[in-house]
């Protein structure tokens, strides 16, 4: 769900930035921005201007909140009153333009006055971007500002990165591509949406523990979580091979030990691996090419990390094939979605480290 420039633009009066992806400019007497949320199905609205109290204003904000379900919170502070929008799946434009109108007019009749957000000063003031925010700043302050901004900037390109917690948070973050990955495999094929919600953990956990993530450490991650994707993918495979195994290891043994062997009456996983060897005329073939050797192996690996150490072997026993190439398009699946993952998650963590701390002025598009 998203908003449609056009319209939004031509119900509200406001320009649309594309660089902050942002609405900006006046509704009512107020100034104003609106943003999208990307990934979040939100609009965040923010008003610049003072009320007489704050108090007032956030109790009259809430009961607001109250007959909107589209409005997830309203709130006053900071000469700003800051609501977040739920899109709605049926007319968002109309529905946000609507609650931008009636925020404005709430501002109105609290008797709030557009002015400098940083000293409260009514005149001379400028709407700008502070990152992805909107603020209005007079000449006076502005410049206070950059210089606070520029002081910000240079500490964080002389901040370290802390490397233990990177590597920490990188080994995290493929940790839960693994477990999610072997867990998904379970009840299903590999989900391409399993490693993207796992690195995109991992980096917001390198991000809290280390501080600082470099291009370098990005990469990093993005290694050890697809070394943790193929290690969830070989696990479950290994794991259904040594159950196979089990299986067909009880069939040979209940077959040479009962004289009279009847198959419909085996139960369990004696029942199942005659199913699987026996069941059509491919898997009789495939069966009928199985030699000693590969009963052999099939016996001596029947515990999943026996059969981890020796999967490559397993898999080319001919009714194992199938699996084998299962695997492998699994795997596939496990590389693309890493891949993908880190296309989505590397790109806006490093751009928004690289544009923090930047004042700007709105360019209409």
């Amino acid at each position: 769900m998203k908003l449609h420039t056009d319209a939004v633009a031509a119900q509200t009066g406001l320009h649309y930035d594309r660089t902050a992806k942002a609405f900006f400019g006046q509704i009512g007497r107020f100034p104003a921005v609106l943003r999208t949320i990307p990934r979040q199905n939100a609009v965040l609205y923010q008003i610049a201007g003072e009320a007489a109290d704050a108090e007032q204003a956030n109790a009259r904000l809430h009961a607001w909140q109250e007959t909107h379900p589209c409005i997830m919170s309203a709130v006053y502070k900071n000469r700003r009153i800051g609501c977040l929008f739920l899109l709605p799946k049926e007319k968002p434009d109309e529905t946000v333009c609507g609650l931008a109108a009636s925020a404005a007019a709430l501002a109105a009749d609290l008797g709030m006055r557009p002015c400098c957000m940083s000293c409260g000063g009514e005149s001379a003031y400028e709407l700008y971007f502070l990152d992805k925010n909107g603020v209005t700043v007079c000449p006076e302050c502005r410049a206070e500002l950059e210089e606070r901004l520029t002081a910000e900037q240079a500490k964080q390109k002389q901040q370290k990165p802390n490397h233990a917690g990177i590597i920490l948070g990188a080994l995290l973050g493929a940790a839960l591509v693994f477990g999610m990955t072997w867990f998904v495999m379970r009840e299903s094929r590999i989900s391409v949406l399993t490693a993207y919600a796992g690195m995109l953990l991992g980096f917001l956990l390198m991000r809290k523990l280390g501080k600082k993530v470099t291009l370098p450490a990005a990469l990093l991650c993005a290694v050890l979580c697809l070394i943790g994707s193929f290690g969830g993918i070989l696990l479950h495979g290994a794991q259904e091979l040594a159950e196979k195994n089990r299986n067909i290891t009880s069939l040979l043994e209940i077959m040479a030990d009962d004289a009279d062997f009847v198959p419909f009456e085996l139960t369990g996983g004696a029942r199942s691996a005659y199913d699987m060897l026996f069941f059509d005329a491919e898997s009789m073939l495939l069966t009928s090419q199985i030699t000693d050797a590969h009963i052999r192996l099939i016996a001596e690996n029947r515990s999943a990390g026996s059969c981890l150490l020796h999967l490559h072997s397993l898999y080319q026993i001919p009714v194992y094939r199938a699996a084998g190439r299962e695997t492998a398009e699994c795997m596939l699946w496990g590389f693309l979605s890493v891949a993908a993952g880190a296309g989505m998650c590397i790109y806006p963590i490093l751009k928004e480290r690289k544009t923090a701390y930047m004042l700007r002025k709105p360019v209409a598009a």
